[in-house]
């Protein structure tokens, strides 16, 4: 079998290009450590909001992510605008690389969304420590993924598994995350391919994200508790030892395949053995041709 990992629509799309049978291919589960992101108890994140000057009527925001294109910070900045622009008292939580050649300034960003960096707008640069980032995520009421485009995303499993409610794009492997009430999927405004790579890229509205964390503010108290119990669920069903014994099955799988499957995988193996010294062959020869016809000329010219 052939192992693809990240989600089952990325496996029936990656089969569907490389012309293979859905049968012989297996969805390779990714996990976490459900035990290292584990919810903080309520004392200790009261606490670390405290120390961090969060009060207790503030809405914090969080986001992970590098700040480059694919992850459009620039919509996350906007949603924290119009929350604000919408009477709440909120904060974002942002953990980035501020400066980079291939991002945005965040400060610009704050400046045009009316925001003050520092203040409305918190950069904690990349690097921190498991616990940290842990209780990072435990102080956040939202953890929001403004990305046009994700793989597995380790970061929104991880808010997930710490009991943080996430909103993000519908995108990549998120509506697997997120589906079936298990978080807030932000449909995109419109698609777009991009040039390196021709990847699709996936715009989220910020009005639509604002207004979607607006309605669980006003009315998804009960909702969340029920999200929040089905997010601890999945985040432990993708552990890592579901996959490590995943991956101990397909090997023993693969030393206890019947003697007809070893045949082929031997002949498959002799034929690109065959077919290397083939190749090795013509290139002696046409090596040698070479060298006579170089010869050849030197004594005819020569004489």
């Amino acid at each position: 079998p052939t192992l693809f990992p990240y989600t089952t629509l990325f496996r029936s799309e990656e089969a569907l290009k490389a012309g293979l049978p859905l049968s012989k291919i297996d969805h390779l589960v990714i996990g976490i450590d459900s035990d290292m992101w584990s919810p903080m108890p309520e004392e200790d994140v009261m606490s670390a909001r405290s120390l961090n000057g969060i009060d207790e009527d503030c809405l914090v925001v969080l986001t992970v992510a590098y700040n480059q294109e694919r992850k459009n910070l620039w919509a996350g900045v906007e949603t924290i605008g119009k929350l604000k622009a919408a009477g709440i008292k909120v904060k974002y939580n942002l953990v980035t690389q501020e400066f980079t050649s291939v991002g945005w300034s965040i400060r610009d960003l704050c400046e045009s969304c009316g925001l003050v960096y520092g203040t409305d707008v918190v950069v904690y640069e990349r690097g921190l420590s498991n616990e940290s980032l842990r209780e990072m995520y435990c102080m956040a009421d939202v953890y929001l993924q403004p990305s046009k485009a994700e793989g597995w995303c380790a970061p929104v499993v991880e808010a997930m598994s710490c009991g943080t409610i996430v909103a993000a794009t519908n995108t990549g492997a998120l509506p697997q995350h997120l589906g079936d009430g298990k978080g807030i999927l932000v449909d995109y405004e419109y698609s777009s391919i991009d040039p390196f790579g021709n990847s699709w890229r996936r715009w989220m509205p910020a009005t639509d994200a604002a207004n979607k964390i607006l309605n669980l503010l006003e009315y998804g108290t009960e909702n969340a508790s029920i999200m929040v119990l089905k997010v601890r669920q999945y985040t432990e069903s993708i552990s890592i030892g579901r996959m490590v014994n995943q991956l101990e099955k397909e090997v023993e799988e693969l030393l206890t395949m019947d003697w007809l499957c070893k045949q082929r995988v031997l002949v498959l193996l002799l034929q690109m053995l065959l077919m290397f010294l083939t190749l090795t062959l013509l290139m002696l020869l046409t090596l040698g041709q070479t060298i006579f016809l170089h010869r050849g000329l030197q004594s005819l010219l020569q004489n």
